[in-house]
């Protein structure tokens, strides 16, 4: 009996997973929306893409889950899903810094 919780990209809707599972990643997602978004993107693509890096992460962390490392599914859904969502942010702020360093150094 697993719930559906649509995302706000086009047609990209989250299925077969538990609610609480479900609840962690819009949670974390929550978390990433708060931080601060990279000029160089337009906002709605930029959450477009926050949640699809939110759900291929959150059904590769459900695949990869190991109970017995003593950590709940939502738990470590979240964990797994606000790591791959820091990674991105982080990597598109770098790409932004090295893409103004590179404007710059072209002026000399």
């Amino acid at each position: 009996m697993a719930a559906t919780i649509p995302f706000s990209g086009e047609g990209a809707v989250m299925r077969e997973l538990p609610p609480k599972v479900q609840k962690a990643v819009q949670s974390a997602l929550r978390h990433a929306r708060q931080w601060r978004r990279p000029p160089h993107w337009d906002r709605s693509e930029w959450h477009k893409e926050l949640d699809a890096i939110a759900q291929a992460s959150a059904f590769e962390a459900c695949c990869c889950f190991d109970e017995q490392e003593g950590v709940t599914l939502e738990a470590f859904v979240f964990q797994k899903v606000l790591v791959a969502l820091r990674d991105f942010h982080r990597h598109e702020w770098a790409y932004f810094a090295y893409s103004l360093w590179a404007f710059f150094k072209g002026f000399r």
